[in-house]
């Protein structure tokens, strides 16, 4: 082979001269703004390319290859370079971070932070070696590199799970640990301004594994694109795909759970029956202020507004439970009422009285059959914005297509917009979103909302416009939706031969 001896240490010259992944990973997201795709086809970043190698330049290989040959031996090569580049990163994390805060942090602590490192860490290396394999002269064997990546997948898949699932934890573990442990926050900085971090700081370490996961697929999506019909480029496609799927299942899970177990926290039943709220299938669907509005029209005079009496309500709406509740302080709340949720009706009203005052606007009626005390209650609901009470009408009374072709062909025509600024969810049914995202618009609301599906996971949500921009680009959108076909179709043609393998079984 004659690479071999670049990478046979770990220790060794391609992972010295790689640069740090977040660097790595930061060139991946700006070439997607710049080309609005989140496709691994260009070269990202100062890596080294397989074209500039000196092996390959003394070989004379290049003036034997097509244009197309050629770029499929850079994608595969990514795989290496970008591997090695994440693996130096890991090192640095465990090595460095870990280690310099083991003698400051309490072992619970430090377990939460780097506990789940080592497998990690074990896995890339492994996955290192088996690429090194892959060289057959001066060329990287596309089946070695696919094969590998498939056999990373399934046998590393879940210690990647087990970390992002947990990944919203660490994150708050390491803002409390900072803000109020000042030795912590101390140390912290000592490390973080070492030479060898180069002006990185923590956090962007533990997001490694997770960056990590989500990029491998769409490397193995560029080897696929240069070569069609390769099962083994499929094969790998699907595998890695379906980890990914339960990185973010495994992470929503646990996001979910401690979201209710923090709301639970936050509820006292004092005015109607107590509900046990914890579930393992119950989650947070909605949250937020609604103002119940009751109309006196026998108190009208000519020319005058209506009259109407308002109550606050905070309204908590899980799968299968409503919760009405007021609010009595910063972050508790009394429980007035509940209903099942497939007890609840909620249409638009359409016989008000004319001459509403401002403060009686967007309103909806919310009817629940069977309260907590078994009767019929109806309310007369006011939002904040036109925007908020649709969004309420839909998670109460969700609409269903008669087609059921229909969902499909407005995916498939629809806008699109990419993500120009990160944005976080400040309600359950809102879209996280990070630079770079590319996300189908199902709807548009006139105060500047967006219902849309993420397309690199299939996520579906509300986000601000104001954080995102149209593409216009025909081609663009194109490619797009041709990689998100080609993503669900690995992972449907994976899902088949697991169920053909059990019943062969």
């Amino acid at each position: 082979m004659y690479y071999c001896a670049v990478v046979d240490d770990s220790d060794g010259r391609l992972l010295e001269e790689e640069p740090l992944y977040q660097f790595y990973q930061q060139a991946v997201v700006q070439q997607a703004c710049q080309w609005g795709s989140v496709e691994a086809d260009e070269p990202c970043g100062q890596r080294t390319l397989w074209r500039e190698l000196p092996q390959v330049r003394a070989s004379g290989v290049l003036e034997h290859l097509t244009d197309t040959e050629q770029r499929q031996q850079e994608a595969l090569f990514e795989v290496l370079t970008s591997e090695a580049s994440y693996q130096r990163s890991l090192r640095l994390l465990s090595d460095h971070f870990a280690q310099g805060l083991q003698g400051t942090l309490e072992p619970r602590e430090w377990d939460a932070l780097f506990g789940s490192l080592a497998p990690l860490r074990e896995a890339s290396e492994r996955l290192l070696a088996r690429l090194d394999w892959a060289w057959d002269g001066p060329l990287l064997c596309e089946r070695r590199v696919c094969d590998a990546l498939r056999e990373h997948a399934s046998q590393n898949g879940a210690s990647y799970v087990r970390y992002c699932s947990h990944q919203g934890h660490q994150d708050r573990l390491l803002r409390e640990l900072t803000a109020s442990r000042p030795d912590v926050a101390s140390q912290l900085r000592d490390l973080e301004v070492a030479p060898n971090c180069q002006g990185l700081r923590l956090h962007s370490f533990l997001l490694l594994p997770m960056q990590r996961v989500t990029r491998l697929p769409l490397l193995a999506d560029a080897l696929l694109r240069h070569v069609p019909d390769s099962t083994p480029a499929r094969d790998a496609l699907g595998a890695l795909n379906q980890v990914v799927a339960e990185c973010n299942e495994g992470a929503r899970k646990m996001a979910r759970m401690e979201e209710m177990l923090h709301i639970s926290r936050t509820l006292e039943f004092r005015e109607c029956r107590a509900v046990p709220l914890i579930s393992s299938s119950r989650w947070l669907v909605k949250r937020g202020p609604l103002v119940r509005v009751s109309v006196d029209s026998r108190r009208r005079t000519w020319g005058r507004l209506v009259q109407c009496a308002r109550t606050s309500l905070h309204l908590f709406l899980f799968t299968d439970l409503l919760l009405v509740t007021k609010r009595k302080g910063d972050d508790y709340y009394a429980v007035l009422d509940h209903c099942p949720r497939n007890m609840v009706q909620a249409y638009a009203e359409a016989t008000l009285p004319s001459r509403l005052p401002d403060c009686c606007r967007h309103l909806f009626q919310l009817t629940l059959l069977q309260n907590s005390a078994g009767r019929t209650v109806e309310m007369l609901l006011a939002a904040e914005s036109e925007s908020d009470k649709t969004r309420w009408m839909d998670v109460l009374t969700p609409m269903v297509s008669s087609d059921p072709d229909e969902r499909i062909y407005e995916e498939w025509d629809c806008p699109q917009v990419q993500c120009r600024h990160a944005y976080t969810p400040q309600q359950a049914d809102e879209l996280a979103l990070e630079e770079a995202d590319v996300v189908n618009v199902f709807r548009k609301m006139s105060d500047g909302w967006y219902e849309g599906e993420r397309l690199r996971d299939g996520a579906r949500g509300w986000f601000p416009a104001s954080h995102t921009v149209e593409l216009v680009n025909l081609h663009v959108r194109s490619r797009n939706l041709r990689l998100r076909y080609r993503l669900l179709m690995a992972s449907q043609t994976l899902l088949e031969k697991q169920q053909l393998n059990k019943s062969d079984a």
